[in-house]
């Protein structure tokens, strides 16, 4: 009975995942190819010393 519950739980997890990832994934690459445009200061510092040159620093 437990492993069957936990197989199920395990299942319902990793589909909703995959879900989320589905859903996500056109918005980070959105936000990705708009922060490679144009960086914005709230940026991470390793997306940022890419995206900015390093002449810069």
């Amino acid at each position: 009975m437990f492993a069957d519950k936990s197989l199920s739980l395990a299942l319902t997890v990793s589909t909703s995942v995959i879900l989320l990832v589905i859903i996500l994934m056109p918005f980070l690459w959105l936000c990705g190819g708009f922060q490679d445009r144009q960086p914005k200061v709230g940026n991470p510092p390793s997306s940022f010393s890419m995206t900015m040159p390093q002449e810069q620093f």
